[in-house]
């Protein structure tokens, strides 16, 4: 079936135009390239008289007529000639829907080639964004070590000024207490002989002068403790008798607080001396 070698429609009826190249066109192309003088497959010069007209669907038998008289040879000749010119159709038409097929796939290259170099831009974009980033990164993270390193050396700092103020702060564990309750007597000079190193006595009042809190802690514990029935005495322990029982005349504050002879064992008489320490004054010696 012929087809218009411009636009490549059908052509089922009707006629044909072909030109002097042997290109096929329909009536529209036709008056198209005779417009512009020159075919439009080619490119040849065409004249309106070069344009011959053939039907599409001929009648055989006025095909036949037109043979009759012609020699095998002319008619051979006119057959060939046909083929060539069918056999230069269908190679056009293989050879335009090529260079179709190829144009499509050039300018769908053309289309992914600019995608392909918008993609490699916008990575060179993301890539040089990520660099940045990890430079930034990089940087952070040097700046935390250094804050980490000068918090530790602050740390230890402030754990050295510490511990050397608590090495100067006095400390109350080494303090020594002294003990009021029991006072050895003065050391004599020696003159050859033994010391003697009993305790003195000691004035009544005499501890509750050292701590004054004393007496009161025992009147509270008094007043506490009044109205119980069947309280035991409290007693006291001399040194010159055994158990003596309480009481609150003046002799017995002295014989309890006497101290004894060195040669009877006995009491011995205090000196009146007013405003001292009594027991200062005791008559001892030295052996």
């Amino acid at each position: 079936m012929l087809a218009c070698n411009a636009c490549w429609c059908s052509l089922d009826s009707g006629s044909a135009y072909i030109s002097q190249c042997d290109h096929v066109y329909c009536e529209k192309d036709i008056h198209m390239a005779l417009e512009q003088r020159q075919c439009l497959v080619c490119a040849t010069k065409m004249e309106e008289r070069d344009i011959r007209v053939s039907e599409v669907q001929p009648d055989l038998s006025e095909l036949q007529r037109k043979l009759a008289g012609y020699s095998p040879n002319d008619m051979l000749t006119a057959v060939a000639h046909g083929i060539k010119f069918w056999d230069d159709q269908l190679e056009l038409r293989y050879r335009t829907e090529v260079e179709k097929s190829f144009t499509s796939a050039q300018r769908n290259a053309e289309m992914y080639k600019r995608k392909l170099q918008d993609v490699h831009g916008a990575y060179k974009k993301a890539k040089a964004k990520q660099d940045e980033l990890w430079n930034q990164l990089k940087e952070r993270e040097n700046e935390i070590q250094e804050l980490q390193s000068r918090y530790e050396e602050k740390s230890r700092q402030k754990q050295h000024l510490e511990g050397g103020s608590t090495g100067h702060r006095p400390s109350l564990g080494g303090v020594r207490t002294v003990n009021f309750q029991g006072h050895t007597a003065p050391m004599m000079p020696q003159s050859g002989g033994r010391i003697d190193t009993r305790l003195r006595a000691e004035p009544e009042n005499w501890m509750k002068q050292q701590n004054p809190l004393l007496g009161k802690s025992r009147q509270s514990s008094d007043l506490r403790h009044e109205g119980v029935p069947n309280r035991a005495p409290s007693i006291t322990r001399s040194f010159d008798s055994g158990l003596t029982p309480p009481t609150a005349s003046r002799e017995s504050r002295e014989r309890a607080f006497r101290p004894l002879s060195p040669y009877t064992r006995q009491a011995s008489d205090l000196p009146q001396h007013p405003g001292r320490d009594p027991g200062l004054f005791s008559k001892r010696r030295v052996f």
